[in-house]
């Protein structure tokens, strides 16, 4: 508490510019200038355009009841049995899954089946301690081991259900501790070049779709797509599936599915699947509004949010200008939010270098 993100990177022996560790101290770094025009520039590789991107992560976000986890399943279909995903290729790729929330033997395999996934393709992370007892995995503690079986042959999936549970994060509403629990999982995807999927449930209070997520805004500042996942307001059948968010192209389209059961072999009772029903106008914002008990709350509770690490205590504007950003807040925004909270802005310096 009372750190920057800097600070807590440095204590994580975290690189700021890449989320790698290296766990060198501050005395024995050298820093070093890189002319652009000695990078060769490399394309960026995709899962699935534009949604999911090797090496970074992507939110599935939606109410219970939303078709989320379904969703996520057709996804991992697509990506087992390479074929398209909403109108574009899936790269064919094993994947680990980790779950805290559902069975496998009743709940997931059983989803996995009706929607044809690969099983030969899927592996379930499983952490046990020395006496062989199931233990629920802590990031904070884990993330060696995630990252050694994302390095297994034709791995290129990280899908994580029950996200919350595995972060060792005292205040998820903190920004300065939900981002400093996201670096080392992002880290962790981008040296093994794997697409990650998270899911997480929408908060009752939404701010539009981008910060519609529970939880702080540090959560989504390291993402580089999130995707609302909700129900139609009037016809509780339609299902919709819309891009809130993505940094490095425009938008995918928003696309409608319905849940058909299927019952299968051996099985008794139906278990549902998702159908795609084409292409939607809904906004991504649109479809979370209907968020049982939601009141639109605005963009200014996030950026209070996000000053609160820094109450009582300097910090300079830009950065923080900066942090908001990255997580989808206006400066202005980020201004009015300061000025209830009772920040003084203090200038020092004259024009270009003033802070």
């Amino acid at each position: 508490k009372g750190k920057t993100i800097g600070d807590v990177n440095r204590l994580l022996g975290i690189s700021s510019s890449n989320g790698h560790s290296n766990g060198v101290a501050d005395e024995e770094r050298v820093l070093k200038l890189i002319p652009a025009n000695t990078v060769a520039p490399r394309e960026r590789k995709y899962l699935n355009f534009p949604r999911y991107i090797r090496g970074e992560l992507t939110w599935h976000e939606g109410d219970s009841g939303s078709g989320k986890t379904l969703a996520t399943v057709d996804l991992i279909s697509a990506a087992t049995n390479g074929r398209d995903f909403l109108g574009e290729p899936c790269e064919r790729v094993r994947l680990v899954f980790l779950t805290c929330e559902d069975d496998l033997d009743s709940t997931i395999v059983p989803m996995m089946i009706a929607a044809n996934v690969d099983l030969s393709m899927v592996s379930f992370l499983k952490i046990e301690d020395l006496a062989g007892n199931d233990v629920t995995p802590d990031f904070s503690k884990d993330l060696p081991k995630i990252e050694e079986a994302l390095r297994s042959d034709g791995v290129g999936l990280l899908v994580i259900d029950g996200t919350f549970a595995f972060l060792n994060v005292e205040d998820t509403k903190s920004y300065t501790g939900s981002y400093a629990a996201m670096v080392p999982i992002v880290g962790v995807l981008r040296r093994t070049q794997s697409s990650g999927v998270a899911l997480r449930h929408i908060a009752k209070t939404v701010t539009g779709a981008k910060h519609a997520g529970i939880g702080s805004v540090g959560f989504a500042a390291l993402a580089r797509s999130i995707i609302s996942i909700g129900v139609d307001e009037e016809d509780d059948s339609i299902h919709y599936f819309a891009n809130a968010r993505t940094n490095y192209a425009q938008h995918g389209a928003t696309w409608k599915f319905t849940v058909e059961n299927v019952v299968l072999q051996g099985f008794q009772r139906p278990q549902g699947r998702v159908v795609w029903g084409g292409i939607s106008e809904k906004t991504a914002t649109q479809v979370v509004a209907p968020v049982r008990g939601a009141v639109a709350v605005g963009v200014k509770a996030e950026a209070k949010d996000l000053l609160q690490a820094y109450v009582d205590k300097p910090v300079r504007s830009p950065w923080v200008y900066a942090q908001g950003e990255a997580a989808g807040i206006s400066k202005s925004a980020v201004n009015r939010a300061a000025k209830e909270l009772g920040f003084i802005h203090h200038r020092t310096g004259f024009a270009a270098d003033a802070k």
